[in-house]
């Protein structure tokens, strides 16, 4: 019955409040750690979609506080994610993950660093990591450096994740495990990362850059490289690398 009220409607309201209610009731009984990191999973959600949906019409102040709410939640999520888990174990690093994320959106911007920074801990403690996804949740911490204009820690971060992509590239080499779309991300790293010099006015690492990003598609398969290589040996032969990142 639920799924078929209307969003936004009163009865939706209740229900949802009915359901916020229980878990907060079940909390205070459940002993199980896993279900109690399923149920603080719920009441996150409750309150990052549902609680925050614009069919409420809520203001910003209230939208904010109930992201901080569920944030609170994820919180203690977490805490029991370290309880019932190794410390080390994967899944940690994605409630982490998925914490760093909530942060994030509610501008807690040195709180979510911090946790994927956590997350990379984990990954980098393990026997094989996931060097790809290490590579992503430095583009995470990236992404709020440029978003605060602190572009020298943009271009640390863009340099661990072109790093971390080339180690991801070297073990599946050798077992035809090729993957052309990474391949192809680590050539627009080295134009993002053009970008970033240039936001510094580093012009010539810029165009360094821009040469790496050549020399990776001369040796692709990319159906469209000659034209991507014309257009960037033309930027860099008439010394405007500073708007080269329109045209792509």
């Amino acid at each position: 019955m639920y799924q078929f009220l209307a969003e936004g409607s009163e009865a939706k309201k209740k229900y949802d409040d009915l359901a916020i209610e229980w878990c907060l009731v079940s909390l205070e009984k459940a002993t199980n750690k896993k279900d109690r990191i399923e149920t603080y999973e719920f009441l996150v959600q409750m309150y990052r979609i549902e609680k925050t949906s614009h069919v409420y019409k809520l203001s910003e102040r209230d939208h904010q506080e109930n992201r901080l709410i569920g944030i609170r939640y994820k919180e203690l999520q977490v805490e029991e994610a370290l309880e019932y888990y190794s410390p080390l174990d994967l899944n940690v690093a994605i409630y982490y993950y998925y914490l760093a994320v909530n942060q994030r959106a509610a501008s807690l911007k040195k709180e979510a660093m911090a946790n994927f920074e956590k997350a990379i801990e984990i990954h980098l403690a393990q026997e094989k990591p996931r060097f790809d996804e290490i590579a992503y949740l430095y583009w995470e911490i990236g992404q709020i450096h440029e978003d605060q204009k602190d572009y020298t820690s943009a271009i640390d971060c863009k340099k661990k994740e072109i790093q971390y992509r080339m180690e991801d590239e070297k073990l599946r080499l050798p077992f035809r495990d090729f993957n052309r779309e990474s391949f192809h991300r680590i050539k627009e790293n080295h134009k993002e990362l053009a970008s970033l010099y240039i936001k510094l006015h580093k012009i010539q690492l810029a165009c360094d850059c821009l040469s790496k990003a050549i020399q990776l598609y001369e040796n692709s398969e990319y159906e469209d490289k000659n034209m991507k290589i014309r257009q960037i040996t033309e930027r860099i032969k008439t010394g405007t690398c500073s708007s080269y990142h329109d045209r792509f």
